[in-house]
């Protein structure tokens, strides 16, 4: 086969992962190759499947790697959640109260100064 009837085909993937904080990573990869004119098709789409695979692979290994795993929780740490549950719950109602408290005080200065105007 002569050197007139190849063509180069090249296929290229890319994928941007948000790090977070404005942050990302970006992963590529491109393959090429010499083929057959009539296989261009063909090859054009194993070369596209190709480079996918290998950056989504990537794309994994990272997450796999980079994301923090959940905490076992342990008997103990149950029995003390439990324990802590009443002493949390009234600091939320505390907490409740006085944005609640803090509302109800800026619709009356809202009134206040409709009142005056």
């Amino acid at each position: 086969m002569t050197k007139e009837n190849k063509i180069e085909v090249c296929r290229s993937f890319s994928r941007k992962l948000n790090l977070g904080n404005y942050e990302t990573l970006d992963m590529f990869a491109s393959a090429k190759s010499e083929v057959d004119e009539k296989d261009k098709e063909k090859i054009s789409e194993e070369l596209f499947e190709f480079v996918k695979s290998e950056v989504m692979k990537s794309v994994s290994k990272y997450k796999m790697e980079n994301t923090p795993q959940p905490k076992k929780v342990t008997r103990e740490d149950f029995i003390k959640s439990i324990k802590e549950a009443p002493e949390r719950q009234a600091q939320q109602e505390k907490a409740d109260e006085l944005s609640q408290e803090r509302a109800h005080e800026k619709e009356i200065e809202k009134f206040k100064g409709r009142l005056n105007n």
